[in-house]
């Protein structure tokens, strides 16, 4: 329920939502009112920007991985646009030291 008003404070978002009220648009489908992008024939949740910290920051602390691991570790279960660019900030202090030398 979270996710679902989240996703409707998007103007992108609700936008998406209406056009597939019609037709398919762009391989995104809707679950319960629930928006999802189909990547490689798995129906990944539309994280909005306001929610995407949290996933990044859940998903980093899981295992204190490098950028790459961590995205893989998201796309699972989740679609985030640009996701590369915004997971490079995530590291915590330790991991900064470690991964920059």
């Amino acid at each position: 329920m979270k996710l679902q008003k989240a996703q409707e404070t998007y103007d992108h978002l609700r936008t998406i939502k209406e056009l597939l009220k019609s037709a398919p648009h762009d391989n995104y489908v809707m679950k319960n009112n629930v928006l999802y992008k189909t990547v490689n024939g798995i129906d990944l949740l539309v994280i909005p920007e306001l929610m995407q910290p949290s996933i990044m920051k859940t998903a980093y602390e899981c295992g204190h991985y490098a950028v790459t691991r961590t995205a893989q570790h998201i796309n699972k279960e989740y679609y985030i646009p640009t996701l590369q660019q915004k997971n490079r900030t995530i590291h915590c202090k330790l991991c900064s030291v470690y991964f920059d030398q």
